[in-house]
């Protein structure tokens, strides 16, 4: 792990906490976003506005080396962006280091760098992936209207545009009570897993309100119809609740899930996620992006990142969230004894893991054949 910091870092990047509730929410009218209109230099902040999702912050705090090409299209990208490659890996690592700092506090005596065995390894998840909780704990404050989540699933079924079912309830209104991740499936071009070939990414989106979770899930599910998205955009999934609850939830609030399209090039654009980042930007309104994102994802704008869906690039992760396979092997680095005496050696030690897994520690986003040695 060669790199260099450039100057003294920073302190942590956290969204701004915000008062007051939000608005009622209900089902949109009209679709926010036109399928057949939504071309990657089409849809563009207003240039007098601050851009909804906005550019990723110029941190360049760190110098990553460049990583070797792999396979399959660039990064998606916002139109006209002027940050480079070698930008998002600082901001990335800058993330990550700081994901690594709590977790080495967590897990490890300050003083002597011992492993501390007293903290359960069960707290590990929701400290990867869960929002900061005295200033991201408003999501779930202000519940939808009862009713709302049956209304969204009644309406892709009378457009035949797209099926709603709840992830861990397979009631949907015992569901909707409990608060649940809802998936919203494309009814117009059917996922085939078997097209995946290693093509498969996903895209997190961090916002603050249940009404602009619904809203942005709404808008984008008018691209499933779309010639040039719709047969590579399998699903979205947008967690919602009917119910007000006073606790933080995973930042990831909307996941899309899609393929790169059959006829992208090593390195070539990422034609679909361009799209879909293009149309997140249309729909999203200023101010309700959040920036607190899971480590290990790439940033690509103020509110959303991207990965490789790990479960199609890694053995034995078949229904494994990216974030439980970085998890699993992270706990391979917490089961030794070995001290660290801070959490750069952490970061070291787990950069080590993962490289051996087949993900490599400058972009910790995708995965290379696992070592098989």
């Amino acid at each position: 792990m060669a790199f260099k910091k450039k100057r003294s870092a920073s302190a942590p990047v956290r969204p701004r906490a915000r008062s007051g509730s939000a608005p009622e929410v209900r089902i949109p009218e009209a679709d926010p976003v036109e399928a057949d209109s939504v071309e990657a230099d089409s849809v563009e902040a207003d240039p007098v506005e601050v851009d909804p999702v906005g550019e990723v912050p110029p941190l360049r705090l760190w110098d990553v080396p460049q990583p070797a090409p792999l396979p399959g299209p660039a990064s998606p990208r916002q139109p006209g962006e002027t940050l480079t490659d070698a930008d998002r890996r600082s901001v990335n690592y800058q993330r990550d280091l700081e994901f690594f700092q709590a977790l080495w506090e967590v897990y490890y005596d300050g003083a002597t760098g011992a492993r501390d065995r007293s903290m359960s390894e069960r707290m590990l998840y929701g400290l990867m992936s869960t929002d900061d909780p005295l200033q991201d704990a408003d999501y779930l404050r202000e519940p939808l209207g009862e009713g709302t989540i049956a209304a969204l699933a009644s309406l892709g079924l009378q457009t035949s545009r797209f099926s709603v079912f709840s992830q861990d309830d397979p009631d949907l209104l015992q569901a909707a009570a409990a608060g649940d991740y809802f998936h919203v499936a494309n009814l117009q071009h059917p996922f085939d897993p078997a097209r995946n070939a290693r093509r498969a990414r996903r895209l997190a989106v961090n916002v603050r309100s249940q009404e602009t979770a619904l809203t942005l899930a709404m808008g984008l599910t008018t691209l499933f119809g779309d010639a040039q998205v719709g047969p590579y955009f399998e699903k979205l999934k947008v967690f919602l609740s009917e119910t007000p609850a006073d606790s933080p939830v995973k930042t990831d609030k909307l996941m899309l899930y899609y393929l790169t399209a059959a006829d992208a090039q090593d390195g070539g654009p990422d034609v679909v996620g361009d799209r879909l980042l293009t149309a997140i930007n249309s729909l999203l309104p200023p101010g309700e992006g959040v920036m607190l994102t899971s480590p290990f994802y790439s940033r690509v704008a103020t509110a959303v990142t991207w990965s490789e869906d790990a479960q199609h690039f890694m053995p034995g992760a078949e229904g494994m969230s990216f974030t439980d396979t970085r998890a699993t092997l992270i706990r391979e680095v917490l089961d030794t004894d070995e001290p660290m005496p801070n959490p750069e050696a952490l970061a070291q030690a787990v950069f080590d893991v993962f490289e051996v897994a087949g993900v490599p520690w400058n972009q910790r986003h995708r995965h290379t054949i696992p070592d098989q040695h």
